[in-house]
């Protein structure tokens, strides 16, 4: 006779009892199998069901095992015969066991002593996936209805390709080469830490780089800054004629201007945000309740993009004008007449939507920080403000659209980009073709100064014959 399990005593009520819910057995639940807990019986045998074949005795014997239970299931859902790939894992060798998807450094020569039908059959194999999945390596699973973009990061757009001479660093190229060791406790690189030439590269590639973020993606991925990176190195490094290849260390010394560029034009935006509209420091109620509502009031319709702020959405007038864009901008991006605006004047005349739409976001960013009636910090951050970045940007490129033919978008960029340039007490950009001197006026230039230097000779060769003359009159009287 078994003796029965002890059981937690619980008051049942008459509806409990009637449904047949008794006590309930303190027994642990198999945690690898989710067995129940066997009730107690007279009998000596408990069902099938309830017998824990695969409990945590070390001594159990599994015979029924199985290498890959998945693959019949699989061949059945998608109506095809289970992979031989399939079949050799249990065949595998024990060292193919020990090895896992990580080991790089097993012998070569093994695999390439493998018969060639073996190669080509796996090398045909692809392990199927799930229909539509969104990590997928085979080809037939791609869906073409399915948008090329997400809501938050539009596709990517065409970037230029550097140079096939620079493409790729030439084997005679010299490493970078670091001559400051870190401190302790201090692992990541600096601009210091480098020689000289070193630096001279990657203050200019610093500055391509942040030009490409404010001219294709303000919140490029980790793929995309590596990429530019490596570009705004050799473009930086062919200007400055320096042969000298980056290493990892120094690529992510430039990638990291990405976030730190986005944390500039906040911390600049911040500290214009609250004079700019008028939010008030909260320490009484009352402006608590006017800062929420001026918060509010200012995202209404995007007020804070006007240069004039109406009583109604109808009211405001000059948009994409307001005063703290050209503020912002000035104080990022034409802070001197050696600042990345005057430097990149290609890039920066007329200022990319893409930048703007950065200022944009910004700005809306510390408005945020006003909402709950006191000055509260916002995270800057792609998942907090990655989508407001793209409507941002949406709605310049429509409202360029919507001007036609007049671009007037291109032209308040334009103008954006002349007062900066006044701000960073900036000569005025030479435009081309203003005036051409032609290859006539050179020719007279230089016959006049030909007869110029004619008649000066002359004139020298005619003085020094006098005194001569003089002194030889002298000497016969």
């Amino acid at each position: 006779m078994l003796a029965v399990p002890q059981v937690r005593e619980y008051n049942l009520t008459p509806l409990s009892r009637s449904a047949g819910i008794g006590q309930i057995p303190e027994k642990r639940v198999d945690y690898r199998t989710q067995a129940t807990p066997q009730p107690a019986m007279q009998s000596n045998h408990a069902p099938d069901f309830l017998e824990d074949v695969y409990s945590d005795d070390d001594n159990a014997v599994v015979n029924d095992y199985v290498a890959n239970p998945r693959a019949q299931p699989r061949a059945q859902l998608y109506d095809s015969e289970p992979s031989e790939a399939c079949d050799n894992v249990r065949n595998a060798s024990p060292e193919a066991d020990a090895r896992t998807v990580y080991d790089n450094d097993y012998d070569d020569e093994a695999e390439q002593q493998r018969s060639p039908s073996t190669m080509s059959h796996h090398s045909t194999y692809h392990c199927p996936s799930s229909p539509q999945s969104v990590v997928s390596y085979a080809d037939e699973d791609l869906d073409d209805s399915m948008p090329s973009g997400s809501a938050i990061r539009p596709p990517r757009a065409s970037f230029r390709q550097p140079s096939s001479s620079y493409a790729t660093a030439p084997e005679s190229s010299r490493k970078v080469r670091r001559v400051v060791e870190p401190r302790e406790g201090r692992h990541r690189a600096r601009k210091g830490d480098y020689e000289p030439e070193a630096q001279e590269i990657l203050c200019n590639a610093i500055v391509l780089f942040k030009s490409y973020v404010c001219s294709q993606d303000a919140y490029p991925d980790k793929l995309t800054e590596k990429t530019w990176a490596v570009e705004a190195w050799q473009s930086a490094a062919a200007k400055l004629q320096i042969d000298m290849a980056p290493d990892n260390e120094i690529l992510t010394v430039i990638a990291q201007y990405s976030w730190n560029l986005r944390g500039e034009v906040k911390t600049t935006a911040r500290a214009l945000v609250q004079g700019a509209f008028g939010f008030k420091t909260g320490l009484t109620p009352v402006s608590r309740v006017y800062n929420q509502e001026h918060a509010a009031a200012m995202k209404r319709g995007r007020a804070f993009v006007y240069e004039s702020i109406g009583e109604t959405v109808d009211d405001h007038l000059g948009l994409y004008e307001a005063e703290i864009i050209q503020d912002v901008i000035n104080r990022v991006f034409y802070k001197s007449p050696s600042d990345d605006g005057i430097q990149l004047a290609d890039a920066y005349d007329p200022f990319p939507f893409v930048g703007l739409a950065l200022i944009l976001t910004a700005i809306e960013c510390c408005i945020d920080e006003w909402e709950s009636g006191t000055f509260s910090k916002v995270t800057f951050s792609e998942e907090n403000y990655g989508a407001v970045y793209q409507r941002h940007l949406q709605e310049l490129r429509a409202f360029e659209a919507e001007s036609g033919a007049d671009r007037i978008l291109t032209d308040i960029c334009k103008q954006i980009s002349a007062r900066g340039r006044a701000c960073a007490k900036a000569p005025a950009m030479s435009r081309a073709g203003t005036s051409v001197l032609s290859r006539a006026a050179m020719s007279d230039a230089v016959t006049a100064y030909k007869r110029r230097k004619e008649a000066a000779l002359a004139a020298s060769g005619s003085q020094s014959q006098a005194p001569r003359s003089g002194s030889a009159r002298s000497h016969h009287l």
